[in-house]
């Protein structure tokens, strides 16, 4: 019998080697994750490139707008003036880099200092207007902060205020004033200036008395005075007429008063010194040397009222006084009723001092001292 020795088992298969171990898949994965981004960085790149261009594009874009479009009304009513706005450059992207779009103010309506408010220049396409800058209205604010109102005042001119009118082609028609008459040359000038009216279109009566009315009258020619006072209605003289009205402004011009009562007595006579009175109060005369010693040099002062006494030298040493042929230049005879044509020639002279009028040499005229 023959023995046979045990069988042996049977080998098992020798155990599966794995395809990659943890070393050679990690060094898989970062070749792969190496591969991709250089992979997306090339791709990425140009997309990069297109949208920076595109950005600048719009950027442009926008620039242009804001230069050539002016502000509605409505942005420039919101604009605030109390809190300016700084100016910073814009940005620009001049590369194809991605960069953090951080936000700027640009220059816009609303980017407005403390200055006044300016109106842009209007465009349309590639012209423009220009609208020409309002300089601003600087109000100063008041200490207490409450505005005050100007007090009025009223002016007080020591001269006539209108200039001396061009004398007239005129030619002095007046058959009671011939040539040799001694007021000639004062009627004339006056006459020719239109400052003068005769009686009648040919008639003058030079030597008829002037009334109160009458003097008015010429002096409301003679002299265009601004009032200084509040008309007066006199109880004498007939309102809404001419001679009211010659009176009203030579009254309120400080030429002539009235009487006590509100009576202004229109037909009276006026005596020759009231004439000087009236002159020198409505140009504001003043008597610049002692007024005795001035009124020494008539011999007939006696006979001038005390309060006319100071017009009546400062009308002496403006030359207003005037006598006719029959008056010798030593007295003044204060209280005689002044004719017409003396009182056209201390008119004349009135307006000769006040610088509207040449003087005129003549005889008749009392030397100032």
């Amino acid at each position: 019998m023959t023995n046979f020795s045990p069988s042996e088992p049977p080998q098992s298969p020798p155990p599966k080697k794995p395809i990659l171990d943890f070393d050679e898949m990690v060094a898989v994965v970062v070749a792969f994750l190496t591969i991709g981004a250089i992979l997306f960085w090339s791709l990425g790149n140009k997309r990069v490139g297109l949208i920076a261009q595109q950005w600048q594009k719009i950027l442009a874009l926008t620039e242009e707008t804001e230069q050539t479009t002016p502000p509605t009304q409505e942005e420039v009513a919101r604009t605030p003036l109390s809190e300016p706005l700084e100016q910073q450059p814009r940005r620009q992207v001049d590369s194809p880099r991605i960069t953090p779009f951080t936000e700027s103010r640009r220059e816009s309506p609303r980017s407005i200092l403390e200055q006044p408010l300016i109106v842009p220049p209007t465009t349309t396409g590639r012209e423009t207007t220009k609208t020409p800058a309002i300089p601003p209205t600087i109000i100063p604010p008041q200490a207490n902060g409450t505005p005050t109102s100007p007090k009025a005042t009223t002016p007080q001119e020591t001269e006539p205020s209108a200039p001396p009118k061009p004398p007239t082609e005129l030619t002095l028609t007046f058959k009671d004033v011939p040539e040799n008459y001694w007021a000639h040359p004062f009627i004339a000038a006056l006459a020719a200036r239109q400052l003068v009216q005769g009686s009648s279109d040919d008639t003058f009566e030079p030597n008829k008395p002037i009334t109160r009315a009458e003097m008015a009258s010429l002096i409301g020619q003679a002299f265009e005075r601004q009032p200084t006072s509040e008309t007066i209605n006199f109880k004498d003289v007939s309102q809404e007429t001419e001679m009211a009205t010659a009176i009203d402004a030579a009254v309120r011009s400080g030429f002539m008063r009235g009487y006590s009562g509100n009576i202004f007595r229109p037909e009276q006579e006026i005596p020759r010194y009231q004439v000087l009175v009236a002159l020198a109060s409505g140009l504001d005369l003043q008597p610049t040397q002692n007024v005795e010693e001035t009124l020494g040099r008539y011999d007939d002062i006696d006979q001038l009222p005390d309060w006319a006494r100071e017009q009546v030298a400062a009308a002496t040493e403006a030359g207003l006084v005037i006598n006719r042929p029959e008056f010798n230049l030593s007295s003044l005879q204060p209280n005689e009723p002044a004719t017409r044509a003396e009182a056209t020639a201390m008119i004349h002279q009135a307006l000769v001092y006040s610088d509207r009028l040449e003087a005129i040499p003549s005889d008749r005229i009392v030397p100032s001292p």
